[in-house]
Protein backbone atom coordinates (compact mmCIF):
# COMPACT_ATOMS: atom_id res chain seq x y z
CA UNK A 1 0.00 0.00 0.00
CA UNK A 2 1.67 3.75 -1.21
CA UNK A 3 -0.36 6.39 1.14
CA UNK A 4 0.09 9.33 -1.60
CA UNK A 5 -1.48 11.50 1.02
CA UNK A 6 2.12 13.75 0.47
CA UNK A 7 2.71 13.70 -3.16
CA UNK A 8 2.11 16.96 -4.84
CA UNK A 9 3.30 15.72 -8.39
CA UNK A 10 4.08 13.03 -10.32
CA UNK A 11 6.44 13.02 -13.52
CA UNK A 12 6.66 11.22 -16.43
CA UNK A 13 9.13 9.40 -15.06
CA UNK A 14 7.99 8.55 -11.40
CA UNK A 15 5.05 6.94 -13.39
CA UNK A 16 7.36 4.87 -15.34
CA UNK A 17 8.92 4.08 -11.94
CA UNK A 18 5.42 2.91 -10.71
CA UNK A 19 4.72 0.82 -13.84
CA UNK A 20 7.86 -1.29 -13.47
CA UNK A 21 7.00 -2.05 -9.65
CA UNK A 22 3.57 -2.59 -10.73
CA UNK A 23 5.20 -5.15 -13.45
CA UNK A 24 7.90 -6.90 -10.60
CA UNK A 25 5.00 -7.12 -8.12
CA UNK A 26 2.83 -8.88 -10.88
CA UNK A 27 5.47 -11.45 -11.64
CA UNK A 28 6.02 -12.20 -8.25
CA UNK A 29 2.30 -12.99 -7.09
CA UNK A 30 2.19 -9.61 -5.05
CA UNK A 31 -0.65 -6.71 -5.10
CA UNK A 32 -0.35 -3.03 -4.62
CA UNK A 33 -3.04 0.00 -3.79
CA UNK A 34 -2.23 3.65 -3.47
CA UNK A 35 -4.71 5.68 -1.42
CA UNK A 36 -5.03 9.45 -0.54
CA UNK A 37 -3.61 10.81 -4.05
CA UNK A 38 -4.64 14.76 -4.09
CA UNK A 39 -6.86 15.67 -7.36
CA UNK A 40 -3.59 17.07 -9.56
CA UNK A 41 -2.14 13.59 -8.85
CA UNK A 42 -5.14 11.34 -8.96
CA UNK A 43 -6.04 13.02 -12.49
CA UNK A 44 -2.16 12.05 -13.36
CA UNK A 45 -3.04 8.83 -12.87
CA UNK A 46 -6.36 8.63 -14.51
CA UNK A 47 -5.28 10.52 -17.67
CA UNK A 48 -2.59 8.51 -18.39
CA UNK A 49 -4.46 4.79 -18.07
CA UNK A 50 -2.40 4.07 -14.73
CA UNK A 51 -6.11 4.14 -12.50
CA UNK A 52 -7.19 1.13 -14.43
CA UNK A 53 -3.92 -0.86 -13.78
CA UNK A 54 -3.52 0.36 -10.22
CA UNK A 55 -6.08 0.24 -7.61
CA UNK A 56 -6.79 3.70 -6.19
CA UNK A 57 -8.39 4.37 -2.91
CA UNK A 58 -9.74 7.52 -1.18
CA UNK A 59 -8.55 5.87 2.01
CA UNK A 60 -5.62 4.59 4.07
CA UNK A 61 -7.88 2.45 5.09
CA UNK A 62 -9.98 1.25 2.09
CA UNK A 63 -6.40 0.17 0.63
CA UNK A 64 -5.38 -2.04 3.33
CA UNK A 65 -8.64 -3.81 3.36
CA UNK A 66 -8.13 -4.06 -0.21
CA UNK A 67 -5.64 -5.86 0.16
CA UNK A 68 -6.59 -8.28 2.56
Amino acid sequence: MVDCAGLEYVSSAGLRAILTISKELRLKGGEQAYCALRDQVKEVFEISGFASIIPLHDTREAALAALD
